[in-house]
């Protein structure tokens, strides 16, 4: 029996009513027949309403939308119009049951002569009338699959309508069939443009001349067998660099220490760059050199060494009161400092002293002799006051070694 396809279907997603218009769903579909919706997937009719409203499982998995194309497909083992004919004399029966039970016998008899009418007219249907019974479409019941040659082997390459139905979710339409039909089996889906284009993701070799002025450059080049024959060690590119870094005629440095060494430094470096240097040396005295920035006394230099011998007056300039003298020069006697004169000294070194007298005399002469005795005796030696003097008396020659003369040279140097 051929598809019925009248008309225009409304059907919304995720529910199971159709609403046609144009159609006549009574007239031609039954419950349990296959409805191919316009999302290209397969549903089973549950339920018809009225020739324009039926009910389909499962819900509707297409996208909402009105007036669409559709298909019912007969599944049913039975010829339809034998059963729409045989639904019409079963209604009609029963009516005329309802009827026959209320009538009397004169409305019997009549009814009896119409039926046997009937039958006269059935037999004459179909008895004897071979081309009628053997119209598949006057048939009626079932008949098993093995009778219909090679049904069985094209339903077991089939996929169930409820499996087909549940495993799918997207619209299987005519242009989406074309498509996979172009697509080789086992196909993968290609990468985004970006990435096929992108050329480290290639793979595979390409020909030189693929690649705008390689060749050229590569002519320019040494060829690997000259540069391979004298390389003794890998040259890689950090050391290319490195030697890039060279300059022409460069030799070898010596090691780090021994650049830091400064006993291998060479030529000088500026005081600035020695810290604390500067700072140190404004604290320390400039070089003294005799007879520039310090002067002698007496032709003598204080930095040869030796004691400074000083003899006859010392003339100091630049003192302006020393041993109660003034002036822009202060001329110092042997007095002035405390020191005994020429005779003085001579008297002093040759003069008994009176305490070594008096002791010698204490022992020596006693007991012949009191000490007042002695004393008398040597009246007219130094006295007393004489032999303290010449015991302190500065000796000319040891007139340098004075304090008195060393602070005097302190001042002196100082005043240069």
């Amino acid at each position: 029996m051929a598809w019925y396809s009248i008309g225009t279907v409304s059907l919304t997603n995720g529910s199971n009513v159709v609403t046609g218009l144009g159609t006549a769903f009574v007239a031609n579909a039954r419950g349990g027949d296959a409805f191919l919706g316009p999302d290209g997937n397969w549903y089973e009719i549950i339920n018809i309403a009225s020739d324009t409203v039926m009910s389909i499982s499962p819900n509707y998995l297409g996208t909402t939308g009105n007036t669409l194309g559709y298909k019912i497909v007969p599944i049913q083992g039975y010829v339809k119009s034998s059963a729409d004919l045989l639904r019409t004399v079963t209604n009609d029966i029963s009516n005329r049951l309802d009827v026959i039970e209320g009538l009397d016998a004169t409305e019997l008899s009549y009814l009896n002569g119409v039926t046997a009418n009937i039958q006269v007219q059935l037999d004459s249907k179909f008895t004897g009338n071979p081309s009628f019974l053997a119209d598949r479409a006057n048939h009626t019941g079932t008949q098993s699959i093995a009778t219909i040659t090679g049904l069985q082997l094209a339903l077991d390459n089939k996929q169930p309508i409820s499996t087909v139905l549940t495993n799918t979710t997207a619209s299987f339409t005519t242009a989406a069939e074309s498509k996979l039909s172009g697509i080789a089996s086992g196909a993968t889906a290609n990468q985004a443009d970006s990435y096929l284009l992108q050329r480290s993701n290639h793979i595979g070799t390409q020909n030189i001349n693929t690649i705008s002025g390689l060749q050229t450059a590569l002519d320019g080049k040494q060829p690997i067998s000259t540069v391979l024959t004298g390389t003794t060690a890998s040259f890689t590119t950090a050391l290319e660099t490195k030697l890039n870094g060279v300059a022409a005629g460069a030799t070898v440095n010596a090691t780090d220490r021994a650049l830091r060494d400064r006993s291998t430094h060479t030529g000088t470096q500026a005081m600035s760059t020695i810290t604390g240097l500067a700072a140190e040396f404004a604290t320390k005295q400039p070089l003294l050199v005799s007879g520039s920035n310090i002067a002698t006394i007496n032709g003598q230099s204080i930095l040869n060494g030796t004691d400074i011998q000083i003899s006859g007056d010392i003339v100091l300039n630049g003192i302006q009161t020393l041993n109660g003298k003034s002036g822009a020069t202060v001329n110092l006697v042997p007095a002035d400092i405390g020191a005994a004169t020429a005779s003085q000294g001579a008297l002093a070194d040759s003069a008994i002293q009176n305490s070594t007298m008096v002791s010698y005399v204490s022992t020596q002469l006693t007991p012949y002799a009191s000490i007042s005795y002695v004393n008398s005796q040597i009246a007219t030696r130094a006295t007393v006051a004489q032999g303290v003097l010449a015991d302190s008396a500065l000796q000319p020659g040891a007139i340098e070694n004075n304090a008195y003369v060393k602070r005097i040279r302190t001042l002196a140097l100082a005043a240069i």
